[in-house]
């Protein structure tokens, strides 16, 4: 779940004036955001484990309408396990990722 999400450029403290129908690459296709996720992971070892992770991350994202591959992100933060009996409750999350879009339900323009 993204709390925030919002273009890469509204991270830069200083910026230029430039036409509103002219949009820099930041703009368009980079994304700052961050959230927070809840996984549970089953393993032979163990019945069930979980973690909550916070994290902020960068994406690159295509907007195109058809395109199967919708975002690539990095995202890193704080975990921390929730399982009784952990060795270690807190650590250190990195995800590198993609997305990929594999149905497309048509939008209410479109029906």
């Amino acid at each position: 779940m993204h709390l925030l999400d919002l273009p890469l450029s509204a991270l830069v403290p200083v910026q230029g004036y430039r036409w509103p129908d002219a949009p820099t690459v930041l703009d368009r296709y980079a994304r700052a955001y961050a959230g927070a996720e809840l996984r549970a992971l089953f393993t032979p070892e163990r019945p069930m484990a979980m973690d909550l992770n916070i994290h902020a991350g960068l994406a690159l994202v295509n907007y195109r309408e058809k395109a199967l591959l919708d975002r690539v992100f990095l995202q890193v933060g704080p975990s921390m396990v929730l399982t009784e009996g952990a060795k270690h409750r807190l650590f250190a999350a990195v995800q590198v990722g993609c997305q990929f879009r594999l149905v497309r339900f048509p939008s209410r323009r479109e029906r």
